[in-house]
């Protein structure tokens, strides 16, 4: 009997019914000439067919493979449309025709809704600037306090007289009034106010309710004001970098060396106000140039008082402070001035002494 034989596909086929229909490996190898083991290995050994039917597609919506330069000109064509959507604005223009000095508040972290912001300091502040001709607003961030459930600290959360719906509400409707009164010149971002909604849900609500009325920056901005015949340059952000436990105003002095050789410096987030002034490359003024001289840095104050934790287990009590500039339309001058209610006093003299 051989022992060995070369098994073709029908061979294998006929082995496989046979077994099947009863016939024993001993009877099939007979027929073969082979020994029952070289019957039996070959079939097991033989090329298994594929147990289930290929599956057919007749719809698949295979993806396509598009061309890199068609996925660029996407890209470009959505910047376009995000910055038609949520324009960035870095720079502004800004024209006051007066005869006149006028008096623009700088005001920061007020934390309206806050569990610990003097809510009637802030309401008799803006009262006083709508109601003094000559003076306006300028918003440089943490407006509200806008503290976010389920994100941020229950306790903070908790601790707030308003919820953020009123907080919000109370913020547009802020807006909407000065803007009406003709007293607002710009808002800003602010942690409280965009960078934890940014972070959160991915846009910054209250951009969305406000930069279709006033112009809102979103990041640092340079602003060039213009008072009657007199242009002021301004450099203004929510929070500015550097710090200093021995100058206050460090981080806009800073910012005058590294950045903007500005008139005004602005910047807040640190609720303790502080402002300085001294004279910078006058010689550029004395030989023409719009740059030099007196420079002013401005820091913010709060109205965020109270014994909150957070503040008060690693620093002392936030300071009321809206520091307040008089710029003249005649000359280049400016005056920094502690509060608003100090510079409704200086205008309303202004005045007086002028006949008007």
């Amino acid at each position: 009997r051989l022992t060995a034989r070369t098994w073709n596909e029908e061979d294998l086929r006929s082995i496989g019914e046979r077994h099947t229909e009863g016939e024993t490996w001993g009877e099939i190898a007979e027929s073969y000439g082979v020994n029952a083991d070289v019957v039996r290995c070959a079939w097991r050994r033989r090329p298994k067919k594929e147990q289930s039917p290929t599956p057919e597609f007749e719809d698949w919506q295979e993806p396509e493979d598009v061309d890199w330069r068609e996925i660029l000109d996407n890209a470009s064509a959505n910047q376009d449309l995000s910055q038609r959507i949520n324009p960035l604005q870095e720079h502004l223009s800004i024209t006051i025709p007066t005869s006149k000095p006028i008096a623009i508040c700088k005001a920061a972290d007020f934390h309206i809704g806050g569990g610990f912001t003097n809510h009637k300091a802030v309401r008799k502040t803006l009262e006083l600037i709508l109601e003094t001709p000559g003076m306006y607003m300028s918003a440089n961030g943490d407006m509200i306090e806008g503290f976010i459930p389920g994100e941020k600290s229950a306790e903070t959360v908790e601790q707030m007289p308003l919820g953020l719906r009123q907080q919000l509400a109370a913020n547009r409707n802020l807006v909407q009034e000065f803007v009406n009164a003709k007293k607002l010149l710009w808002w800003m971002w602010g942690d409280h106010d965009a960078k934890w909604f940014e972070k959160l849900v991915g846009v910054n609500i209250v951009k969305m309710m406000t930069d279709r009325v006033v112009p809102y920056f979103n990041q640092a901005a340079t602003v060039k004001l213009k008072v009657g015949k007199e242009e002021y340059l301004l450099y203004v952000n929510h929070s500015l970098p550097g710090n200093s436990m021995l100058n206050p105003n460090h981080a806009q002095g800073r910012a005058y060396r590294e950045q903007v050789p500005a008139d005004v410096i602005v910047s807040a987030h640190r609720h303790k106000p502080a402002m300085q002034w001294y004279y910078k490359y006058e010689r550029m003024r004395e030989l023409g140039y719009n740059l030099g001289g007196k420079v002013l840095l401005v820091h913010c104050g709060t109205f965020k008082t109270g014994p909150d934790p957070y503040t008060c287990r690693t620093w002392s009590r936030g300071i009321i402070g809206v520091p307040t500039v008089i710029y003249w339309p005649d000359q280049h001058k400016t005056l920094g001035l502690d509060n608003p209610e100090d510079a409704a006093i200086y205008l309303r003299g202004y005045g007086a002494m002028h006949g008007t």
